[in-house]
């Protein structure tokens, strides 16, 4: 839980522009799904609930990530 809570406050700390010249969409896919599903894991592991579509919310958003992610890596520019 200590890596996902750093890596949320990490995450917070990243400009949009950045993440504007390393690809167009990944602020998108960044603020929408990545940064969601950490969230809600750090607010389940914090506050557990027997919600089974907390569960399925995060993995539909990680799963949406990823599948961006890999499909476009590739692509990513990353400034100096």
């Amino acid at each position: 839980m200590t890596l996902e809570k750093t890596a949320l406050m990490e995450a917070s700390l990243v400009e949009d522009p950045v993440l504007d010249k390393v690809h167009p969409q990944l602020k998108q896919h960044f603020r929408n799904e990545l940064v969601p599903a950490i969230q809600l894991k750090v607010k389940n592991w914090e506050m557990p609930q027997n919600d089974l579509s907390i569960h399925k919310q995060i993995d539909d958003l990680e799963n949406k990530w990823v599948d961006w992610f890999n499909a476009n890596k590739d692509d990513f520019y990353i400034p100096k």
